[in-house]
């Protein structure tokens, strides 16, 4: 969302981050349920318009986008039986979680949820990149 609205300095990182999947220099993801996530939240705090803009947007950015699979579903709602977080921000994790990677984030939700451990089927942390307003470190 911060780079959808160029929210500074958020936006730059995530432009960063998107320029070295450009290069190959690493791998991003995105689950269809955040990219829903997105499309509503533009539609309600912005404008429809907005929100098409950004799905028209979508297939050209260098993010692989995830369906859930049933795993991914029952993993995310885990999640959210075990975290106060959104069953959107769930997936995220869950996604994270099955790609070892790290959440690039300003959602206080997801970053209260930096180092969990999960067991499935090894131990395994989330790790979270905090790119929110440094008043909520």
């Amino acid at each position: 969302m911060a780079w959808v609205r160029d929210e500074k300095p958020a936006a730059n990182r995530v432009r960063n981050c998107m320029q070295q999947a450009e290069d190959g220099k690493i791998q991003l993801f995105m689950s269809w349920i955040n990219v829903g996530e997105v499309h509503y939240m533009l539609t309600r705090k912005h404008n429809p318009k907005a929100s098409e803009a950004f799905l028209m947007r979508l297939p050209s950015l260098p993010i692989r986008l995830m369906l859930p699979k049933e795993e991914a579903i029952v993993a995310a709602a885990k999640l959210k039986s075990s975290f106060r977080i959104s069953y959107a921000d769930a997936f995220a994790a869950a996604l994270a979680f099955e790609e070892n990677a790290t959440i690039v984030t300003g959602d206080p939700e997801i970053r209260n949820m930096a180092n969990a451990t999960v067991k499935n089927p090894k131990v395994r942390r989330l790790k979270v990149e905090w790119i929110g307003p440094p008043s909520l470190t």
